[in-house]
């Protein structure tokens, strides 16, 4: 079986699910992944190869390293607002007040 460290994952396609799926792998520690600058529609404006390879099926072993400390929640948004340079940046469609 391949070991996932192994591998290099490329993530495109539209932005905002790429981007999560990146930090979602970087959050369980899996740092052999990246963002295709531009996307796919980028890639293919410049003639760049595009496969359809199916070995992404196969399976292979994934070592969690458990990184919690990327993320946070409630209680530490208020901890960091103690701090002289916090800046909390809110994206969304969603009403702070």
């Amino acid at each position: 079986m391949a070991h996932a460290a192994d591998w290099h994952v490329r993530a495109c396609g539209d932005h905002w699910w790429a981007t999560r799926v990146w930090w979602l792998l970087r959050t369980i520690g899996f740092d052999r992944a990246a963002l295709l600058d531009g996307g796919l529609k980028k890639w293919r404006v410049r003639s760049s190869p595009v496969h359809r390879d199916h070995h992404l099926s196969r399976r292979c072993q994934l070592d969690l390293n458990d990184r919690r400390g990327l993320l946070t929640g409630r209680d530490g948004v208020l901890q960091g607002q103690l701090l002289v340079d916090f800046i909390a940046v809110f994206v969304g469609n969603e009403k702070l007040m």
